[in-house]
């Protein structure tokens, strides 16, 4: 028996606040230069975007509880028992990466890059319970 794992992740991470400071830097200097009404129109729906990433705080991550996968936190947004698993693919590309699962009756399962821990943890955690994490 596998100790359980969990990785969480917030929205509230460096891009979020990134984000607001540049809505606020635009806004204070709009004001302060009399910016016309159409650049007001244009930064709004960036601004409410914002808003919106900060108020609700999304959570995202994974976790491998009683030998179930569970892809989202805060609702959970799938449960695949590690027994249906075959492996775990992971595609390195030069500006991101694509990992996803493989199940045994030949679907493929997608993971967002939010979900998903750094990929040392998440090799290490399929590879500590028996399913084949493949690099390419």
């Amino acid at each position: 028996m596998h100790t359980d794992y969990e990785y969480r992740a917030s929205s509230k991470q460096g891009a979020s606040l990134f984000g607001a400071a540049v809505v606020i830097f635009l806004s204070l200097f709009g004001l302060a230069y009399g910016a016309p009404w159409w650049i007001w129109i244009i930064w709004l729906p960036a601004s409410v975007s914002v808003l919106f990433l900060l108020l609700t705080n999304r959570k995202y991550g994974m976790g491998i509880k009683n030998d179930v996968l569970l892809i989202g936190v805060e609702p959970v947004r799938a449960r695949i028992p590690l027994s249906d698993i075959e492996r775990l693919e992971i595609q390195e590309w030069s500006d991101s990466t694509d990992i996803k699962l493989v199940l045994k009756d030949g679907r493929s399962i997608k993971l967002l890059p939010q979900d998903t821990p750094p990929r040392r943890a998440l090799v290490a955690q399929f590879e500590q319970r028996g399913i084949l994490a493949a690099v390419k």
